[in-house]
């Protein structure tokens, strides 16, 4: 299968969410030349960019360009270039971190609006091809939880960045302490649970220290769903065969797979803490398992779904499977900042029972009614 041929099925699924989403009406927005706005999207992405030189733009617009028209990462006019840039830098970080491994030539990785927050992985036989999509709000969620955590804890400016111990009082004091602030975070994480992430990050101003955490929990977080995706394909789980059981142990076969999706995602995230020597790193994916649980508990069609397990479950796994690769000596120093994620979500799904049961309270109104009479009126 050539690369034509690949973006050509993926403009394909791309269409089929936008139209879902937004009707037949919007399609009229995206077409056009493919190549002139893709490079239209780099200028933008770019001129955003005031901390870099005129030299260094140039250079990263000549990188995205080019990149664009070689590599496995697909690019449409269904995408925005900073989806397009930050999946390209995630499957650089991958190969990088798997030195001699290249990228299959027959696997293409590309981003998709469905607005579903996920990441799949798809095999098409009769092209001879596999697709790894992300959707793009995926990447906006990761960031905005990334800034949450970063607001919500006591980081310090030496490692290992967070001020422990925590007490169980002072950490839900230090949560509410700021009444600005808490809505945020509350309204954030509200949010990306009901699959509404929009602009919110920029209204979470950072600190250079915050900005700095966020960082490594971004990387952190991205790497371990883009390296679960390609455990699927590396373990063969897109193969069709009649031999695999239906049940392992206590375990459905498909949830088996998703567990060794997962261990492959941790042993990239325990090379990139190798690297990197930051404990955050290893707490990325932990913070990914938690927000899965939040949706679990707050919409019941979540709960119910069981494509996946469940995501204290796959949480309990992720655990099972650090201990193998982090040192006795380093289990003390891990410990404490799994405990305080840990509370610090319970606190988090408290505050948001209570944000949802006020909207709905709010939603059954007479005055919320009134005001959606004037919004009617006014736009007749």
């Amino acid at each position: 299968m050539n690369k034509e041929d690949a973006i050509d099925w993926l403009k394909g699924y791309q269409l089929h969410y936008v139209k879902k989403r937004f009707g037949d009406k919007y399609q009229s927005k995206f077409t056009g030349n493919e190549s002139e706005k893709f490079c239209s999207a780099v200028d933008a992405y770019l001129e955003s960019k005031t901390d870099l030189t005129e030299e260094e733009k140039l250079d990263i617009e000549i990188e995205m360009k080019n990149a664009a028209f070689t590599s496995t990462v697909l690019h449409t006019e269904y995408e925005s270039a900073f989806n397009y840039e930050i999946l390209k830098t995630i499957a650089a970080k991958y190969y990088e971190l798997n030195t001699g491994q290249s990228p299959p030539e027959h696997i293409y990785l590309g981003t998709i609006f469905s607005g579903e927050i996920k990441a799949e992985i798809i095999a098409k036989p009769d092209l001879k091809a596999s697709f790894i999509l992300f959707d793009g709000e995926l990447f906006l969620a990761c960031l905005l939880l990334c800034k949450i955590i970063a607001q919500s804890l006591p980081f310090t400016e030496q490692p290992p960045h967070l001020f422990l111990p925590i007490d169980k009082k002072e950490l839900y004091a230090r949560l509410v302490a700021d009444k600005k602030t808490a809505d945020r975070i509350v309204m954030g994480l509200y949010c990306c649970v009901f699959h509404k992430p929009g602009n919110s990050p920029q209204y979470f101003i950072d600190s250079e220290l915050q900005e700095y955490i966020t960082a490594y929990l971004v990387e952190s977080i991205e790497l371990f769903i883009f390296s679960h995706e390609m455990g699927h394909y590396w373990h063969g789980d897109l193969e069709e065969t009649s031999e695999k059981p239906a049940f392992r142990g206590d375990t459905r076969t498909e949830w088996h797979e998703e567990h060794m999706a997962d261990l492959h995602g941790l042993n990239q995230v325990e090379k990139l803490f190798r690297e990197n020597g930051q404990w955050l790193t290893l707490i990325g994916p932990e913070i990914f398992f938690h927000f899965l649980h939040l949706q679990e508990q707050l919409r019941p069609e979540f709960a119910k779904q069981d494509s996946h397990p469940p995501a204290l479950q796959r949480l309990s796994y992720y655990r099972q499977f650090l201990t193998n690769f982090v040192d006795e000596a380093e289990q003390p120093w891990l410990q404490p900042f799994q405990s305080t994620i840990d509370l610090l979500f319970e606190y988090y799904e408290k505050l948001l029972r209570k944000t949802v049961t006020n909207l709905k309270a709010f939603m059954a109104s007479t005055e919320y009614q009134e005001i959606m009479t004037k919004k009617g009126d006014q736009k007749i």
